[in-house]
């Protein structure tokens, strides 16, 4: 019984060609609606969907809120611009105070300097006097 007998996997072989409908490729044009479902007119039925009780839908290139109509698209949008005013503003106002509490930082720091020095200057005073 030779060690190393013939070989079974022959790494000369050919690889077959796959059909075109093989595999789990999707053979079917996704744009040629008329191959999903011919009963379906999407020129009327405009994509919706409905996420968390909210209800979407598709139109203009825009997703519109269908809760309560087009009016509560608006209004949430009306919101959002004036929260992200609100947002610069305090933003604005954070900025103002973070330089103030550096500025009084600085201004502590150098009265505190000053204070040091002056201690110093009246135990130098005192030494002298005695």
């Amino acid at each position: 019984m030779p060690l190393f007998g013939k070989p079974s996997f022959k790494a000369s072989r050919k690889v077959p060609k796959r059909r075109a409908d093989a595999g789990s490729s999707n053979t079917i044009q996704l744009s040629d609606k008329d191959t999903l479902d011919p009963n379906l007119d999407f020129s009327q039925i405009p994509l919706q969907l409905s996420l968390g009780g909210r209800k979407m839908m598709f139109q203009n290139g825009s997703w519109i809120s269908r809760d309560a109509g087009s009016e509560s698209s608006l209004q949430e949008s009306d919101e959002a611009t004036a929260l992200k005013e609100k947002i610069l503003i305090l933003e604005e106002e954070r900025n103002l105070l973070k330089y103030k509490i550096e500025l009084l930082l600085d201004m502590l720091a150098v009265s505190q300097s000053d204070l040091t020095y002056m201690e110093q200057e009246i135990c130098q005073l005192k030494k002298t006097k005695n």
